[in-house]
């Protein structure tokens, strides 16, 4: 039986800086690579996508030293187009980047745009970024798919600098994100999707 091609998801979690992170990454060989938010940070990883919902991220980023890389698309919401016209030092770089839209006013825009209408309206892909970084990898034919660094625990990230104002690193959060992880695992299983979050052994 022949195994369906490959994608990944690498997050920012503190365990992205253990190299054997990376050699985890380049054993599985996905065929394709999405950064979520500050992952696009880390250089040694030929990432295809970079998934961001938060202009304060993408200003984070950009004030860490990122430099625009024409061979990521970023995928980030429609409203940026309007939020980042009136922001010279944030529009200029964006407007640089090959980009790709979605809506996010609502969970049920997010979900209809993306043809994930069999999947319960009780998953909200919004919640976080790593779930919205699936429904984006879904909607363009991920039928596998592997999550890096997606530690969902402790506080901090890879490196530091990345935290914003709206940085929330509590056991209520990462216990809210383990359990939506773990409804669309189950219900991905059920469309015959596979997601598999691969972690270090302590």
């Amino acid at each position: 039986m022949t195994l369906e091609p490959l994608w990944g998801i690498v997050c920012p979690g503190p365990t992205l800086r253990d190299p054997k992170t990376q050699e985890l990454v380049r054993a599985d060989a996905p065929v394709r690579l999405a950064a979520v938010n500050g992952a696009i940070l880390a250089p040694q990883y030929p990432f295809d996508f970079w998934v961001v919902s938060d202009t304060e991220v993408f200003e984070t980023c950009l004030g860490q030293g990122l430099y625009i890389r024409q061979d990521v698309l970023l995928l980030c919401p429609s409203r940026w187009e309007v939020e980042l016209a009136g922001m010279h030092a944030m529009n200029k770089p964006y407007q640089a980047f090959r980009r790709q839209h979605h809506p996010t006013e609502t969970n049920a825009d997010f979900r209809m745009t993306l043809s994930l209408r069999s999947y319960p309206e009780e998953i909200n892909w919004r919640e976080s970024t790593v779930l919205m970084a699936i429904g984006l990898l879904i909607s363009r034919g991920a039928r596998r798919i592997n999550l890096y660094a997606a530690d969902m625990a402790g506080q901090g990230y890879f490196r530091p600098g990345l935290d914003n104002s709206r940085t929330i690193h509590t056991p209520k959060r990462w216990e809210r994100e383990v359990q939506q992880l773990a409804l669309v695992t189950a219900r991905a299983a059920d469309n015959g999707i596979q997601i598999t979050r691969r972690q270090l052994l302590s």
